[in-house]
């Protein structure tokens, strides 16, 4: 837990330095500084949407914002927002071609995409990176971007590449003068102690404690030399966790206690949770009950109290996404206007011009009249039209906003609730852990996947799809949905048969892969402890999909509107039924049909047809 704070917060501050140049003062570097460091994301994150929207004004936009916004998500833990926000970075460099901020785009993204669990897609975009700044020769990143490859050689438990890249990492540093690179005011203070970071746990790994040892005291020598008390904090709740698992209980001790002073001058409710739970290590280790069950009770109150500002610190982050998306539409709505009215006062200029030729020629002048009010009355229509579209948007928000405050904060607070139980509960069966962890699994499952759907739903309701055919590989493609539901199948105990007899065929790969998903997701669900079918075949001009599962069938009153919707606001007001709607929606981009029928052997068949070509 500590340590994942660690990692967050350096990564936020990682593209700082070149941040500081190119789009934000020093003055406001230090206020976001603020801000992340005292575990304030939504006074970060509206502090940089109001940057962005400075730039929008203008017409103008910073990969760096983009990236700065995206390392705030990444602590959320909103995976795919931080990353959708690291490639508009990168889109934004490669157009503006700034090799130093593509690099730090692409390094952010490989940290997002391996907790994803793509871990060879991180490594190539952390060689990516590199290559980049050693193209430039900025080894300042560099460092630190070799500094990421030994930490992901070592989460592959590869001990010789991570000591490898740690050392070239470590070398490269030392070699650098920072005096010469006055952009990298920032860096200077952390990227070396995270480099030193990174080497005790590398060596902690191995078991080679002396080594361990003297990098987190060089990590917090770094600290003290900047004078920043939180990472003094966290370095010597780390030293102390290690000098525990060494059984050096005095040294400890006496750790803790300068940590405990540190907290007193500068007070850091995650700094304090480390330490509150290093002290319950440390009993426990003494085996010292009475001290033991009394540090019990002090951290695991005060991580509830941490926990429940951090939920609300995510909820309220999801609702400025809404609240964010809505301003880009408020902005859209403005410049149409302003176009609108540019248009009508040329028209004016032009009515005018021809009144004083209409003088002389009457003709003209009535022709030119009958164009006008032509012209005119269809830019009126324009306008109504227009303004009906946007009252649709913002009735299409707040209904959004409700999903969010009740269906998609429940889960969390059942989670919150099963772990406060389960926490409470000192000691408990082995049958009992199981039961309740499956139903942790199963809330934050059902959770995962309403956010998906309201995420894709957003993207539909926000802009139409764009349909770009090309070749797609079949069998790739389901073994990419199947690795995805990998989970999801383990845990419903549910086998997926697979009897394809098309290699590839011409379609939207992103618009197929959703419809595949979503009907192998319900198909699932439906079908515990059995298997699912699903098809693919071409017959004549048209490809066909079946996904056949086990389940109780579709009740005949919900067979007969399970496609007869037509209103997605309703939908999305219920909280339930838009995995369908969005497969619905996907089949008609791609010129399909589908339907629904229950076998007679039991269980469901969703039929999906798609022109060929």
């Amino acid at each position: 837990m500590i340590k994942y704070k660690i990692s967050s917060i350096f990564l936020l501050l990682l593209a700082q330095s070149v941040l500081a140049q190119v789009t934000i003062s020093e003055t406001d570097l230090a206020r976001i500084y603020h801000y992340r460091l005292n575990n304030r994301n939504d006074s970060a994150l509206f502090f940089l949407n109001a940057i962005s929207k400075d730039f929008s004004a203008n017409n103008d936009e910073s990969g760096y914002v983009y990236t700065e916004m995206g390392n705030v998500y990444f602590q959320l833990s909103l995976d795919q927002i931080a990353l959708k926000l690291y490639t508009r970075a990168n889109d934004v460099f490669t157009r503006t071609n700034d090799p130093l901020g593509k690099s730090i785009a692409l390094s952010n993204a490989a940290l997002v995409i391996e907790r994803l669990h793509q871990s060879d897609s991180s490594q190539f975009l952390l060689n990516q990176s590199l290559a980049l700044q050693k193209e430039i020769k900025d080894n300042v990143y560099a460092a630190y971007t070799l500094r990421n490859l030994s930490l992901y050689f070592l989460r592959r438990k590869d001990s010789k590449a991570a000591i490898q890249n740690f050392q070239q990492s470590l070398q490269l540093y030392k070699e650098v003068e920072l005096k010469n690179h006055p952009r990298y005011k920032w860096d200077a203070q952390f990227i070396p102690q995270q480099i030193y970071l990174a080497g005790f746990e590398i060596y902690k790994s191995n078991k080679q404690q002396d080594s361990a040892l003297y990098f987190i005291n060089k990590a917090l020598e770094a600290s003290q030399k900047f004078g920043i008390k939180q990472h003094q904090i966290r370095y010597k709740t780390l030293l102390a966790n290690y000098l525990i698992e060494l059984n050096q209980l005095k040294e400890a001790e006496q750790t803790l206690l300068e940590a405990n002073n540190l907290l007193k001058q500068n007070p850091y409710p995650f700094g304090q949770l480390g330490v509150l739970q290093s002290y319950r290590n440390l009993f426990k280790m003494k085996k010292d009950s009475i001290s033991f069950t009394e540090a019990s009770i002090n951290y695991y109150d005060f991580k509830e109290k941490i926990f429940n500002n951090k939920n609300n610190d995510e909820l309220l982050v999801m609702s400025n996404l809404v609240l964010q998306y809505e301003n880009e539409l408020e902005i859209r709505q403005q410049k149409n206007i302003i176009k609108e009215k540019d248009e009508v006062n040329t028209l004016q200029k032009q009515f005018n011009q021809t009144l004083l030729i209409g003088l002389v020629i009457v003709c003209g002048l009535l022709i030119f009249t009958l164009f006008l009010y032509r012209s005119l009355r269809k830019s009126n229509q324009l306008i109504k039209n227009y303004v009906k579209e946007v009252e649709t948007h913002n009735e299409t928000m707040r209904m959004l906003l409700s999903v969010i405050s009740h269906d998609v904060r429940a889960p969390f607070r059942s989670l919150l609730g099963l772990t406060k139980i389960t926490m409470m509960e000192k000691e408990l069966p082995a049958d009992e852990v199981q039961q309740r962890v499956a139903m942790m699994h199963d809330t934050a499952a059902k959770g995962s996947v309403l956010l998906d759907n309201l995420l894709q739903w957003v993207a539909l309701q926000r802009d139409k799809v764009l349909i770009e055919k090309q070749v797609v590989n079949t069998q790739e493609l389901i073994q990419e949905v199947n690795k995805e539901l990998a989970n999801l199948s383990l845990t419903e105990n549910v086998t997926i048969e697979q009897q394809i007899f098309l290699d590839s065929f011409l379609t939207d790969r992103n618009a197929f892969k959703t419809i595949v998903r979503n009907l192998l997701t319900n198909a699932v669900r439906y079908s515990s402890g059995k298997k699912v079918i699903i098809a693919l075949k071409q017959i004549e001009t048209f490809i066909y999909l079946h996904v056949t599962d086990s389940g109780p069938g579709i009740p005949e009153e919900q067979m007969q509107q399970l496609f007869q919707q037509s209103d997605m606001k309703k939908v999305a007001a219920k909280g339930s039924g838009l995995g369908l709607i969005i497969v619905k929606e996907m089949v008609q981009q791609l010129n399909g049909q589908i339907r629904a029928l229950n076998l007679p052997e039991g269980g469901a068949r969703f039929e999906v047809r798609i022109p060929a070509n």
